[in-house]
């Protein structure tokens, strides 16, 4: 309960700091997407092996220097993962994958094969406390708002939605840079 409520107050904080800052709150430097999505796997690795979810990291691309937050970003991603862990089946997979969109973008693409995003869930998905039901015990209910923040910091774009092979899907473009 202490280190739930410790996450949950370090999480109302960073919110806060973007809610009142958004971009003026970030540090931006030049970083590698690559080691960003890399470190905040490393962050899961522990969980996601507890319940033998399988994590593919596919990079289909030359350039991954983006600029932006780098603490900021690590939270981002760390975040969607930690919501893919959450709604992952024992036993199943987390892909991850960076694509060039061509004119100087990067997309990256999480899947989960859990159960994906209920109507009602989409809906709000990037309000604060909106899926509290699933998992309380393991969730603030903070981490796609969170995401959602740092992404509109940083002026990049994030959309979510179920797949058709059955579970969620997020994707998150960022420019890069030479």
């Amino acid at each position: 309960s202490v280190k739930r409520l410790e996450k949950f107050s370090n999480t109302i904080l960073e919110v806060s700091t973007l809610r009142l800052k958004g971009e003026k709150a970030l540090v931006m430097i030049k970083s590698d997407l690559v080691s960003v999505i890399q470190q905040a796997i490393d962050l899961c690795s522990t969980k996601f092996s507890e319940k033998h979810i399988e994590i593919i990291f596919q990079k289909d691309t030359n350039n991954s220097t983006i600029k932006g937050d780098h603490k900021f970003l690590l939270k981002c991603f760390y975040a969607v993962l930690d919501n893919a862990f959450k709604f992952s089946p024992k036993g199943g997979k987390v892909e991850i994958i960076i694509t060039n969109e061509g004119n100087g973008f990067l997309k990256t693409t999480i899947l989960d094969f859990g159960k994906g995003f209920s109507k009602g869930a989409l809906e709000n998905i990037y309000m604060p406390f909106s899926n509290l039901e699933a998992h309380f015990d393991q969730n603030t209910g903070m981490g796609l708002h969170l995401a959602k923040l740092i992404v509109d910091a940083h002026s990049v774009s994030i959309s979510v939605g179920n797949h058709e092979q059955k579970g969620a899907i997020i994707e998150i473009i960022i420019p890069t840079i030479r």
